[in-house]
């Protein structure tokens, strides 16, 4: 009976000696899952966030008069005047509107032309409004090749050059994979690839029509002239021509004026900042 108990006992003192023992290897355990789900986060992609839902980018400077119309003649006294027609909304009605704009040397003038891919140079910055698409590339009888294909599908506008801004609020109401792209050429000629997000991507142009334009400086003498396309950026005047009290026409300064193509008017409303 004696021996009986002195061998519970022996075997109670075993097994709380053992008790730290167990304790390690569970954390132990417990830190390697820990881990893993550390590398397996690291280790996933992240979703690329949209223009709609990357962060708003500081507002630029605002101007009294913003918009886009076209030049007419000048006032009787000559100068640097020149007579703008444009058009705003009011509620839901467009309003056609005049206004006297001044332009002159302390004018920055732009000018948008028609271009080609090809025209762009290694190293140039773009905005491209495509699709861009990432997929394993498919090797012989359909098996995965383990490689990434990288596409910005059906470009729809490339620009480059200087001043370039767009609307970022520009969307496709059909196809919602549509979204702006700042790009960076990578290898220049007709089979372009650009470095977006840090990753090279290759062009592909919408074959249903695009607009790809480079802007490089206006002349004032050649550019600025009656019937002229143009989107105006100016500060509002007290004086309009002739330094006489100004009519029943507002007058402004144009702080920037860009000469637009008129053969892609069509693609300006995803150009002109909203």
């Amino acid at each position: 009976m004696r021996s009986w108990k002195l061998a519970l006992l022996a075997g109670c003192v075993a097994l709380f000696a053992a008790l730290p023992a167990l304790d390690l290897v569970a954390q132990s355990k417990d830190e390697k899952k820990g881990s893993d789900r550390g590398k397996k986060q690291e280790g996933s992609p992240e979703k690329k966030p949209r223009s709609a839902d990357k962060p708003a980018k500081a507002p630029g400077r605002q101007y009294d008069l913003s918009t886009r119309g076209v030049l007419g003649a000048q006032p009787k006294s000559g100068g640097e005047f020149y007579e703008l027609s444009y058009q705003i909304v009011e509620g839901k009605k467009a309003v056609k509107k005049k206004a006297w704009v001044k332009i002159d040397a302390e004018t920055v003038l732009l000018r948008d032309r028609a271009a080609g891919v090809a025209e762009f140079k290694e190293g140039e910055s773009l905005m491209i409004f495509g699709k861009p698409v990432e997929r394993e590339s498919a090797g012989p009888g359909g098996i995965s090749a383990g490689k990434n294909f990288r596409l910005i599908q059906a470009s729809r506008v490339i620009i480059g050059g200087k001043g370039v801004s767009v609307n970022e609020k520009y969307a496709d109401p059909k196809d919602k994979d549509f979204d702006w792209c700042e790009a960076t050429v990578e290898k220049a000629g007709p089979a372009m690839t650009v470095t977006y997000e840090g990753a090279s991507y290759k062009l592909d142009i919408d074959r249903k029509g695009s607009a790809i334009l480079i802007r490089g400086d206006g002349d004032l003498k050649r550019d600025v002239k009656r019937g002229a396309q143009v989107v105006v950026s100016a500060s509002a005047l007290s004086e309009g021509p002739g330094g006489e009290e100004k009519d029943e026409r507002p007058a402004y300064k144009a702080e920037q004026v860009i000469i637009i193509e008129p053969r892609l008017l069509r693609w300006y409303e995803a150009l002109l900042q909203k």
